[in-house]
């Protein structure tokens, strides 16, 4: 059923061009140490030089001297890293969350879905600020920060689902035979859950994508990787003199981020379509 699903998304425009995108932009962050070798911190030429001025440097340098296309190109793999990262582990504790809570009901119901309201009363990119400040600029601090946020909506999707299907005989059966409601839940329904599920996980991607850059921003990204966030920073001061040095880096997040959401509209449509 997931791959169907994943298959109808790629048939639409919207998927077609989304996933084209991502597949390169991912293609270029596992190929940026052999099309640009070397640590993309070194200072290589003088600073703020013009795209194309020099053809060893195509989109110039910073401030520092840095080479633009070297960081906005080794800057793609902490950033596709951290957001699919967040997807993932945002999406397997929602998951298991919403069946444990649509399976049980009562207490657990109860106890989980207002942990979820607690959690959506602050703004998500509050709430990744506050735990980047307290855990440190670091890759695993980020993903949990911004993962604290991300879980609340598959967990009530996949309530939803679960409370749909907790009747059905399959699960019955499964129950007569003396399992355990909880391993019901994660074995049993949670897997015909996940499809629902799915159309989501281009959200909070998209999402982690512009949580990530605008931490980065703000200096609470992890200072021993290139960001694309941290560069758009460095620009800034500069903006109206190098405008390149912020356009790089920006263009690179628009199209990642626009290459997502249409994959999620993709996904949208397919699980429309395989639903009516």
């Amino acid at each position: 059923m997931r791959d169907d699903l994943l298959g109808r998304a790629a048939l639409t425009a919207q998927g077609l061009i989304g996933l084209s995108l991502l597949l390169a932009a991912a293609a270029l962050a596992l190929a940026a140490p052999l099309l640009l070798p070397g640590d993309p911190f070194d200072i290589v030429a003088r600073p703020l030089l013009r795209p194309l001025a020099d053809p060893a440097h195509l989109l110039g340098t910073d401030r520092l001297g840095r080479d633009i296309l070297a960081m906005v190109v080794h800057g793609a793999r902490p950033s596709l890293m951290t957001a699919l990262s967040v997807a993932a582990v945002a999406l397997g504790v929602g998951m298991a969350a919403g069946a444990v809570a649509g399976m049980l009901g009562g207490v657990a119901d109860e106890v989980i879905m207002r942990l979820a309201d607690a959690v959506q009363t602050v703004p998500s990119f509050v709430a990744a600020l506050a735990v980047v400040s307290v855990l440190g600029p670091s890759l695993p601090g980020l993903i949990a920060a911004l993962a604290i946020s991300a879980w609340t909506a598959p967990a009530r999707v996949v309530r939803s689902e679960v409370l749909r299907l907790r009747g059905a005989a399959f699960v019955e059966s499964s129950l007569l035979l003396g399992r355990g409601r909880i391993p019901v839940a994660l074995t049993v329904v949670l897997p015909n859950a996940v499809t629902v599920a799915l159309a989501l996980s281009a959200v909070i991607v998209a999402g982690a994508l512009l949580s990530e850059a605008a931490l980065s921003f703000l200096g609470l990204g992890d200072p021993n990787r290139p960001s694309w966030g941290a560069l758009i920073a460095e620009g800034r001061q500069v903006m109206r003199t190098a405008p390149h040095v912020i356009i790089a880096p920006g263009v690179a997040l628009f199209v990642t981020v626009l290459a997502v959401s249409l994959v999620g509209e993709g996904l949208a449509k397919a699980l429309s379509k395989q639903t009516s």
